[in-house]
């Protein structure tokens, strides 16, 4: 006895139509909120490093809440930019 199937018959070329529209929705989603959040910060003038270490610490606290290692699993938390006065001198 043959068994029917649940999901409709849909050719390849719809299925992949689809990924598409699907994989650029959330690509333009996820571009427009971290836009969104630049102008945000921009208008407080808060600076971009305060931001990043905020988003840091926040993920850092999830990788704890699961039992990882944040710095094994993000990595070292942001450190702001040095300006060339800060920088240590070459020694060649």
């Amino acid at each position: 006895m043959e068994r029917a199937s649940t999901v409709p018959a849909m050719c390849s070329t719809c299925t992949t139509a689809f990924d598409a529209l699907s994989t650029n929705a959330v690509i333009v989603a996820a571009v427009t909120v971290n836009g969104w959040e630049r102008m945000k910060d921009r208008v407080r003038r808060r600076p971009r490093i305060e931001r990043e270490l905020e988003t840091w610490k926040t993920n850092a606290a999830f990788m704890r809440s699961m039992g990882l290692d944040p710095l094994a699993t993000l990595g070292a938390p942001p450190a702001p930019d040095m300006v060339d006065d800060e920088a240590p001198a070459c020694v060649s």
